[in-house]
């Protein structure tokens, strides 16, 4: 908190990007921030397990979401940007992640497939799933949504086609961020 203090008392732009998968005595920290990204990319407890880690709380994440946006909504900032990766085991929870970002009211949400290093080879998605996912993008490109979306992007790269003919695995290293 005290770091986001001394940003803003230089006039800079504070922008954070966070899970908020901890305890909510750090959330008005975050208020500081002109823009917060919060990452879930799943809405089910096992697959946010799996994409966070075992220890991972999607229930501790959705409180302190609501906590957050009641901060927000008092303060009127930060705005809020959700972001969803998609994987070959989450991408039928994207249009309840679509529903609950427009509940939330929030003001952006970015949707992307993850970059892919030789570990992750069994995230990559079959044709079959990328059809589905195309059924679920397609009709979300006919809401309209009161937050920026960049799912028109998403909808171009999979009806291409060929996003994944060629693919190079990166090999993992420190410095590797799917986010």
């Amino acid at each position: 908190v005290e770091a986001f203090c001394k940003v803003k008392k230089l006039g800079m732009q504070l922008v954070a990007y966070t899970h908020l998968d901890y305890g909510v005595e750090l959330l008005p920290g975050l208020c500081y921030a002109d823009r917060l990204t919060v990452n879930f990319s799943a809405i089910t407890e096992a697959s946010f397990k799996r994409v966070h880690g075992k220890k991972a709380s999607l229930t501790r994440v959705l409180k302190n979401m609501d906590s957050l946006l009641a901060m927000r909504d008092k303060r009127g900032k930060p705005k809020i940007r959700l972001s969803f990766v998609v994987y070959n085991h989450n991408y039928r929870e994207l249009a309840g992640f679509l529903d609950m970002a427009r509940q939330y009211k929030v003001d952006q949400v970015a949707v992307r497939f993850f970059e892919a290093t030789s570990e992750m080879r069994e995230l990559f998605f079959s044709k079959a799933q990328l059809a589905s996912l195309r059924h679920i993008v397609e009709p979300a490109l006919q809401v309209p949504f009161k937050f920026k979306h960049d799912l028109k992007k998403l909808h171009d790269f999979i009806a291409n086609g060929k996003m994944f003919d060629n693919v190079v695995l990166m090999p993992h290293t420190a410095l590797h961020n799917d986010r």
